[in-house]
């Protein structure tokens, strides 16, 4: 079985088709691709979200427990019985102790209950030595101090800084605050410190009295707490938790960090958008943005229990997201590659079915070369033969092509005729006419007549006739491109035009003869149709009926009372009829109309006159539909009832125009069309038709 390749050949529209559906199936793909990453994206984003907040809060709890130990450390100092009952004597003493006469063995158990408690809770430098005199260090680091309520200092470790250098926050003494925990801060060496203070109540008291004194402690913050912000087997490079400490609208860095700021020499405002200080601020929901350094990442804090401050887990977008860019470059990648390889072979096939088509199709092509050429011999030995004169117009007016016809009314050869200007071979005063024509033709876009006539002393000498069909592009064997024009197709119809003016002046004098004929039997029909046969013409041309209709409605207004002709004259001169007379009169205007039917008049003139009958006695509304109603038959019912109510009678007055126009207007819709009564009124009104109506009545008067 052969498989024709050749069906891959597209047309134009086809490529279009193609093209649009190659477009739509890589959107699609697209968009496929990026909702599945997209979904690959959120999941790993939950992922990383969850991996944050396990490592922010398992950091957050070994700081809780460092604090928690050193609190637990001051507490049970703050609780020994012995430092309260010194404290109560030193309260009962006033306060006074000058650290060597006061109970020298008393004193000297307290100091060391202090270094004691300061070397169990971590309060001790590392080089710690025995206790002396209050504010004696030198070099302060960390240890604790005791000081009575009235903030006067008791007795301290070696390396305790003075209460004067510990921050506001610890030494504002406030009964709320009683257990007090300070931001990170640093001492004038720039060691980073931690200050504690808790109260000492007496013996017999309880926590919510006023207390003996307070024990301050002062805490440091070297390698070994901040390594308890770093994970074991990490193997995320760029993550990073970091302790911050919120206070004051500002947010202290107080770890060190990655980039090899040191501890505390970080601080930025609680509204800065650093990833780190929004996280502290939203604790347990993730934030995406930039870092300190700078860099895209996802950041997560905990709050650490006991402490205004919270741990900020950090790791780089990057890095975060790795293994979802791996997989979006795979997925990208691939998409790319199946669609070019789809597409590059479809291409392939494409050109080679499009190589066997061209064969083919220059074949067919010299064959239809061949049948062109027959064609255009054809069509030019029709052109030479066709006794109508048709040419081709540019819009200059040039001639682009002449029939033989054409070149012998020009009285030149074909050839010689391209290229010259129409009014400069026919003429100014015949070129004109033409000329305006494919004016017309052109600017409307359609097709246009026109009828040149000319006479000599009232007679009738030439007619021409001229179709002007409005082409868009010329083809032209000496232009490049095509160019607008028009074909025109001119005839001499003169011999035409002669014989329908003699049938018309013949259909004239038939028609004059039958008024004549029903004048002399009822003379006031004469006048009567007369009248009607102008207000019709007058109703139409209000209406703006062509002029078919215009003459139809003139013609059948003058030839309504034909039908009088088949009713004895005594009937007509008749005052009184009977019943059966006016019958007989009605069936014989009815059949008036018959009598026309072997007439060929230019328009529906017996329809016309068939229609009206039907209702011209006034004695109810027509039979047919009112769409089946030609208008000219509703405009010859109008006003032969108009003139009728204008006219005066024997037996009765005429009425004023006015009250005419009112008693039709009655009959709105029912018996009359509201657009011919409209059309009546601007005739009487704006259009002569009053003058025009009285001069009829008054020639009807004096005639009888």
């Amino acid at each position: 079985m052969s498989f024709d390749i050749s069906i891959f050949t597209l047309s134009g529209r086809a490529r279009r088709i193609f093209f649009i559906v190659w477009l739509l199936a890589m959107v699609v793909g697209f968009l496929s691709i990026s909702m599945l990453i997209d979904r690959e994206q959120a999941r790993d984003v939950q992922s990383v979200e969850i991996q944050l907040g396990l490592v922010a809060g398992s950091h957050s709890n070994a700081i809780a427990n460092w604090v928690t130990e050193r609190q637990s450390a001051l507490y049970t100092l703050a609780n020994n019985v012995s430092l309260k009952l010194y404290m109560t004597e030193l309260e009962l003493d006033d306060g006074e102790s000058d650290g060597e006469s006061d109970e020298p063995a008393q004193l000297t158990y307290i100091r060391n209950l202090i270094v004691a408690s300061a070397n169990a809770g971590g309060f001790a430098p590392a080089a710690q030595q025995e206790t002396l005199p209050v504010n004696s260090s030198t070099e302060p680091a960390a240890g604790i101090a005791l000081y009575n309520y009235g903030m006067q200092p008791i007795v301290s470790t070696r390396y305790m800084p003075e209460h004067t250098t510990l921050p506001a926050s610890l030494t504002r003494i406030s009964d709320e605050q009683a257990h007090v925990i300070s931001e990170p801060f640093r001492l004038a060496n720039g060691q980073p410190v931690v200050g504690f203070r808790l109260p000492v109540h007496g013996v017999q008291q309880d926590e919510g009295s006023t207390p003996l004194g307070y024990v301050f402690a002062v805490a440091q913050l070297g390698s070994g707490f901040f390594q308890l912000l770093h994970s074991v087997g990490s193997n995320q490079p760029t993550a990073e938790s970091i302790l911050l400490s919120p206070h004051d609208g500002v947010v202290d860095f107080v770890s060190p960090l990655q980039n090899g700021t040191p501890a505390m020499q970080l601080t930025l405002e609680a509204e800065n958008a650093e990833i780190s200080v929004q996280a502290a601020a939203e604790p347990g929901a993730m934030q995406a943005g930039y870092d300190y350094r700078d860099e895209a990442g996802f950041a997560l804090a905990k709050k650490v229990e006991k402490t205004p401050w919270v741990v900020a887990r950090k790791i780089d977008y990057t890095v975060a997201l790795a293994e979802t860019r791996a997989r979006t470059r795979m997925f990208y990648w691939g998409f790319i590659l199946i669609a070019g390889l789809a597409t590059t072979a479809f291409i392939a096939l494409w050109r080679h079915a499009t190589a066997l088509r061209a064969k083919q199709a220059a074949s067919y092509y010299r064959s239809l070369s061949h049948r062109i050429q027959k064609q255009e011999e054809l069509l030019e030995l029709i052109a030479e033969n066709t006794p109508v004169s048709t040419f081709i117009l540019d819009h200059n007016g040039q001639y682009c092509y002449a029939n033989a016809q054409s070149a012998k009314e020009a009285k030149m050869e074909r050839r010689d005729l391209i290229g010259k200007k129409l009014d400069a071979v026919l003429g100014r005063a015949r070129a004109l006419p033409l000329l305006q024509a494919n004016e017309n033709a052109i600017a409307e876009q359609k097709p246009r007549s026109n009828i040149v006539r000319r006479e000599e002393k009232g007679e009738l000498v030439e007619v021409l006739e001229s179709q002007h069909i409005p082409l868009d592009a010329i083809p032209l064997p000496d232009r490049e491109e095509s160019v607008p024009g028009v074909l025109v197709i001119e005839q001499d119809i003169t011999d035409v035009v002669r014989e329908e003016e003699r049938r018309a002046s013949t259909l004239q004098q038939l028609i004059d003869t039958l008024v004549a004929v029903v004048d002399k039997r009822d003379p006031n029909a004469a006048h009567h149709s007369a009248c009607v046969a102008m207000v019709a013409e007058g109703v139409a041309r209000e209406m703006r009926l062509d002029e078919t209709l215009i003459h139809t409605a003139g013609i059948a207004g003058r030839l309504m009372n034909i039908g009088k002709i088949m009713v004895p004259e005594n009937m007509l001169t008749s005052k009184t009829l009977k019943k059966e007379e006016k019958e007989q009169i009605r069936e014989s205007m009815q059949a008036g109309a018959e009598l026309l039917s072997g007439i060929r008049f230019d328009g529906p003139v017996v329809d016309t006159l068939k229609q009206a009958q039907e209702h011209v006695d006034g004695s109810g509304p027509m039979k047919l539909k009112d769409d089946a109603i030609l208008p000219t038959a509703k405009i010859i019912r109008t006003a032969n009832d108009f003139v009728a109510m204008v006219s005066a009678r024997s037996y009765r007055d005429g009425m004023s125009m006015e009250e005419a126009m009112n008693a039709l207007n009655k009959d709105s819709g029912k018996l009359y069309d509201g657009r011919v009564l409209a059309a009546l009124a601007n005739y009487i009104v704006n259009a002569g038709g009053r003058e025009a109506v009285e001069t009829h009545i008054n020639q009807e008067a004096k005639s009888t």
